[in-house]
């Protein structure tokens, strides 16, 4: 993640790769990833294993699921999930819901919490998920 927020503005970083010999002709992913898959990318673009312990799979994985986690500990203290074209906020301090179809509205600024509660809930699992995953890794060691 770039900058302070955890809105397209900062999220949304384009990635461009320019091998002739592996690409004729340009063209345009629609693939969602976030900064953990570039390495992992790098190396299979490489024809090398990415080591077991990365968190990133390629961007090239069809196994890969379609989509990326996010988060902004400056100014709020949010978590985001991006799935296809839909976009999912929780501010932790506040506890905030904010849902946005990117498709129709690329500068969310239509939250549709209200319209869409089973939505809300399953991306609000895949966060509790994605967040209990990094503190099993990165927390400190059980005594």
């Amino acid at each position: 993640m770039q900058g302070r927020s955890i809105y397209e503005e900062d999220v949304h970083v384009p990635l461009m790769i320019w091998s002739p010999s592996l690409y004729r002709s340009g063209r345009r992913s629609q693939t969602i990833g976030s900064h953990v898959d570039l390495a992992p990318t790098i190396a299979d673009l490489a024809g090398v294993s990415a080591p077991a312990d990365w968190q990133g799979r390629s961007l090239f994985d069809s196994r890969r699921p379609p989509r990326a986690y996010f988060y902004a500990a400056e100014d709020h203290f949010k978590l985001g999930v991006r799935e296809g074209n839909w976009k999912y906020i929780f501010d932790l301090r506040e506890g905030v819901d904010e849902l946005y179809d990117l498709g129709r509205d690329p500068t969310e600024l239509h939250n549709l919490v209200n319209s869409e509660p089973r939505r809300v809930t399953r991306f609000r699992q895949r966060l509790a998920a994605w967040t209990e995953a990094n503190r099993r890794q990165y927390g400190p060691a059980s005594r």
